[in-house]
């Protein structure tokens, strides 16, 4: 509870500074009908995601290349009414760019941690580290579903990987002493 309350103290005055910009996002007085960024926005999306979809099933076994989707679709659509940039879902992005294989190791990825806090609740001593660390965990899994921030960018991948390294520490000191033996 103080966790959560000493967050939410955190995070309340930049929610109320951009109380505006976040209710656009949420569908607040119905932004997704009468805002045009919004409704560019979805529609960007779905084409990119369409033809993040079609590269993947042209090339399932190796995919286009880690980090070269922007320039295969470009390739497969030279008149595209959007920007050549990544899908908004990291899991389809890592599928078109690497495969079924790449694809399949990242979805692992992504799913490992929550599988052992489940496979080893029993004996876990939950502490305040491995809940922040499974917070932050748990937040850039949800960015990375709809957004190619953590899949893409430097600063998203440094995130991952030191969310993943935070809660890898989190987790082992919170296993009890018996499973350290």
């Amino acid at each position: 509870g103080a966790l959560v309350a000493a967050a939410g103290l955190v995070v309340l005055p930049f929610a109320w500074h951009s109380a505006s910009a976040l209710g656009v996002r949420i569908n607040q007085n119905d932004s997704f009908a009468t805002v045009d960024d919004e409704g560019r926005s979805f529609y960007e999306r779905g084409i990119l995601n369409e033809a993040a979809n079609e590269l993947f099933a042209a090339h399932p076994l190796l995919g286009v290349g880690l980090g070269t989707f922007p320039i295969a679709l470009q390739r497969a659509y030279p008149v595209l009414t959007v920007t050549y940039q990544p899908a908004h879902l990291s899991l389809l992005d890592a599928a078109a760019e690497t495969g079924i294989g790449g694809a399949l190791v990242y979805a692992f990825l992504l799913g490992a941690p929550w599988t052992m806090l489940w496979w080893k609740r029993r004996s876990l001593s939950w502490s305040a580290a491995l809940v922040g660390a499974s917070g932050l965990l748990l937040a850039l899994t949800l960015v990375g579903l709809f957004d190619y921030y953590t899949w893409l960018l430097a600063p998203g991948r440094l995130w991952q990987w030191l969310a993943w390294g935070l809660w890898a520490v989190a987790f082992q000191s919170a296993l009890s002493d018996e499973q350290h033996a």
